[in-house]
């Protein structure tokens, strides 16, 4: 039997460990989508999908409906404006990028609500719920103008 290069024995390895680098990763990104979207089966996830317009617009939200009941989860990631032009109620809010704005009051009830980047501003109010959580973290998260009520943590 022939001897193994160990050239060979530390490519192979530096491969395998790559590969398991990447797992972690991937596994690392899931489990964090999964924290977010731990809410219960049968809540659907609602992505604004324009540059800017009112909350109220379905055509502004992908899949197609707005936001608003407790079972809904609205996602802001693409830099785009939401002006609230009414009072909603929603499970659970993951700003990233872009802007909340406008008068009217948007209330969270969920416990897997984020804030990692993006602006509140506004006169209305942005209110976590008792019960309900909100996670602001690293990311510039910034808010003008807008009040942040939170009975919830």
């Amino acid at each position: 039997m022939a001897a193994v290069p160990r050239a060979m024995i530390k490519s192979v390895a530096q491969r395998v460990l790559i590969g398991m680098r990447q797992a972690a990763v991937l596994a690392g990104a899931l489990c964090g989508m999964l924290f977010f979207f731990r809410a219960a089966r049968g809540q659907a996830v609602i992505t604004w999908n324009v540059g800017s317009g009112n909350w109220s617009v379905s055509t502004n939200w992908s899949p197609g409906n707005v936001p608003d009941t407790t079972s809904e989860n609205a996602v802001i990631g693409n830099g785009g404006t939401a002006t609230l032009d009414a009072a909603f109620t929603i499970n659970n809010l993951a700003l990233s990028s872009g802007t909340i704005n406008g008068a009217a009051e948007l209330s969270l009830t969920g416990t897997g609500s984020t804030w990692t980047g993006g602006t509140m501003s506004g006169a209305g109010t942005t209110r976590v719920l008792t019960g309900g959580t909100f996670a602001i973290n690293t990311g510039n998260p910034s808010l003008t103008n807008r009040n942040l009520a939170n009975a919830g943590t």
